[in-house]
């Protein structure tokens, strides 16, 4: 990243003064965007059990999935208390958003707003956190081989990323990364995600008793499908928010007001709006990070009015199977000092992006408006 890259750079304040007037949660959008996806979840699930034609069931399975995985984004939303005006509603819309999607509230809170927002592509554990050459070196061969998989371009290997390094790492039950503070009340939320787990498979279970469906379909097509689309998507989505040839990541401590900001770490993936608003805007990331404050719903105009801030320095361009497939050959390893990414191999895939022009520790709250219940 050059020093011309970085400079008048318009202030944490400034951005914050201009996204603000997005950041306006609605009870009623919120509740209705909720409501309408929980119920298209839940007839998905009513069609494996009682459709009587299997290619339907298939059809409602995958439905579901992708369903799961906007339950994710809102409860994203309804944790950083946006996708409601009211606060205790927005906890208990939260709540029940992420026990589907085998999520627990509290870790969610501590990963994502007290680790990832803050620290942004920055010298902790993520999501698709990238190695330099000597450290992909020293993994052991089966670990080379799952980070090989994870970062090939097959869809699959995004569900295995999110359900094996994210899932079962830091969303479902505490381990010896979570902050002491956090473990009782994660464990609370850990047992009302078993609770409600195992109450759903059983339910699945016995509905093959007056259901036209067997055992197999309805856990296969009910529960595990569903599950494992939802952990393909959600993964591929978070590759895509913060890799990118252009996107850099840091090493040690770095002043966040200037290259390391969290906007400036983060892409906008543009889509056609009625696609963009199905999925919930998801892919307007870096106006995310620049202001969580503002509800997925109103992500759109929010990041028109950061892309003319950011001018040149946004990443932003309209998403192409070509430029995704792109990102995906060229992002397997990252040089920290030149800030350019590499193969597997170790060769330069991309240019080297300079180094950030302040490495001081200053760290700007990139969560200023996150809320932490």
């Amino acid at each position: 990243m050059s020093d011309a890259h970085s400079t008048k750079l318009a202030s944490k304040s400034q951005i914050l003064a201009a996204l603000s007037p997005y950041a306006r949660p609605s009870n009623m959008l919120g509740l209705g965007i909720f409501l309408g996806e929980y119920l298209v979840y839940w007839g998905a699930i009513a069609t494996v059990l009682f459709a009587p034609w299997f290619a339907v069931k298939v059809l409602a399975s995958l439905i579901a999935g992708v369903k799961l995985s906007a339950f994710v984004t809102l409860g994203h939303d309804a944790a950083h208390r946006t996708l409601v005006a009211n606060r205790k509603l927005n906890w208990w819309l939260a709540v029940s958003l992420f026990i589907p999607c085998m999520h627990n509230y509290r870790l969610w809170v501590w990963d994502h707003h007290e680790v990832h927002h803050p620290e942004t592509n920055g010298d902790h554990f993520d999501s698709y956190t990238p190695y330099s050459k000597e450290e992909f070196a020293r993994l052991p061969r089966h670990r080379q081989w799952f980070e090989r998989m994870i970062r090939s371009r097959s869809f699959i290997g995004f569900g295995l990323h999110y359900l094996f390094q994210r899932m079962v790492s830091v969303r479902i039950f505490p381990n010896s990364k979570v902050p002491k503070r956090h473990r009782a009340s994660a464990w609370r939320h850990f047992a009302g995600l078993l609770a409600f787990h195992m109450a759903f498979i059983a339910g699945l279970i016995v509905a093959t008793g007056f259901a036209p469906v067997s055992v197999s379909e309805a856990l296969v097509l009910g529960y595990a499908l569903p599950l494992f689309l939802f952990a393909c998507l959600t993964g591929g989505s978070l590759y895509l928010m913060h890799t990118h040839p252009a996107v850099p990541w840091f090493k040690g401590e770095l002043d966040r007001r200037g290259a390391g900001a969290a906007e400036l770490c983060s892409t906008h993936l543009s889509l056609p709006k009625p696609v963009s608003r199905f999925v919930h805007n998801v892919f307007a990331h870096s106006a995310h990070h620049a202001h969580p404050g503002v509800p997925s719903y109103r992500l759109l105009e929010a990041q028109a009015t950061l892309d003319e801030i950011l001018g040149a320095r946004a990443v932003s361009e309209p998403m192409r199977l070509s430029s995704v497939l792109h990102t995906m050959k060229a992002c397997k390893l990252y040089d920290f000092e030149k800030h350019q990414w590499l193969d597997f191999a170790g060769v330069p895939t991309t240019k080297p992006m300079g180094r950030p022009v302040a490495t001081k520790s200053t760290t700007v709250a990139a969560n200023e408006y996150t809320a932490i219940a």
